[in-house]
């Protein structure tokens, strides 16, 4: 007898959650998400907020989440964790952990499966085959002048803005990470353009460990934007990542950070000058002879 139930969720918002976020799951440091693309499942280290109901008659696998990495630096939490304790979710859509990180002990970093195949009667039958061959276009990457910036430790630190780098690169396998300060009850946006067709690019924000926004599209511009309501500044994490559709990075790309915080402003003030004339009056002398 196989017992059949599927799990149905209803997609309940959360409430308190950080400022700019939302959505049906949140971390413990109250920053909420959407749940997993394509899924009604939320990400690792976050809860669904909201009752989960069950009514259904189709067969299901049950998955049990990952556990969670132990004495995390600060507020920060998830299944990796680097060198100075901060732990981090995986990467987005994947169950890999980022660079400069490593799984946690007993965390699984995929699900596994056995199937018991039944007796089955082997025929050969010989066909004719044509074979086509598949021209793939390889894109040369040479590394940027910012490497290494791959983990959070090593990441290239931003603190005036506007922020501007073109012509940078993102191999195969690399991330390009940058430390953003945001100045308090300010916000920050990042963007970044480059051609899809030569390799997809996502770009993501963490904050105490924690993915707090992320884009990846399938244009050729990626922009994150985050509000700092805090009374004190705050570091965060901008990871210009490959998207995990493809295989490749991209060898050239544009990235601006743009934020009221640090800006340069001039200002010119004009000065009038008066200038007042002279005047010189000549005496008229008369001599009697």
């Amino acid at each position: 007898t196989e017992a059949t139930t599927t799990t149905t969720s209803s997609s309940v918002q959360c409430t308190g959650c950080f400022e700019g976020t939302s959505g049906p799951c949140q971390a413990a440091n109250t920053v909420c998400f959407d749940f997993i693309p394509g899924t009604s499942d939320c990400f690792f280290g976050t809860t669904r907020c909201g009752p989960v109901s069950s009514t259904s008659s189709q067969p299901t696998t049950t998955t049990s989440s990952p556990p969670q990495c132990s004495g995390c630096a600060g507020t920060s939490s998830g299944s990796c964790q680097s060198a100075d304790g901060v732990c981090f979710v995986f990467i987005p859509g994947t169950t890999n952990c980022w660079p400069g990180t490593t799984v946690c002990s007993g965390t699984t970093t995929a699900a596994s499966s056995s199937t018991t195949l039944a007796p089955t009667t082997t025929t050969t039958t010989t066909t004719e085959s044509t074979t086509t061959a598949t021209t793939t276009t390889t894109f040369a990457c040479t590394s940027d002048s910012l490497e290494p910036n791959n983990v959070f430790n090593s990441a290239t630190s931003v603190s005036s803005f506007p922020y501007l780098q073109s012509g940078l690169s993102l191999c195969t396998g690399d991330l390009d990470v940058f430390a953003v300060e945001v100045c308090p009850e300010n916000s920050f946006t990042a963007s970044i353009s480059f051609s899809n067709a030569a390799g997809n690019l996502g770009l993501a924000v963490f904050f105490n460990g924690a993915q707090v926004t992320s884009s990846d599209s399938t244009g050729d511009t990626e922009t994150v934007s985050i509000n700092n309501s805090d009374l004190n500044s705050v570091e965060v994490f901008v990871v210009v990542f490959a998207s995990p559709t493809v295989s490749t990075g991209n060898p050239s790309y544009d990235l601006t950070i743009s934020s009221a915080c640090g800006e340069t402003t001039t200002t010119t003030t004009e000065a009038t000058i008066t200038t007042e004339a002279a005047t010189t009056t000549k005496a008229a002398t008369t001599t009697e002879a």
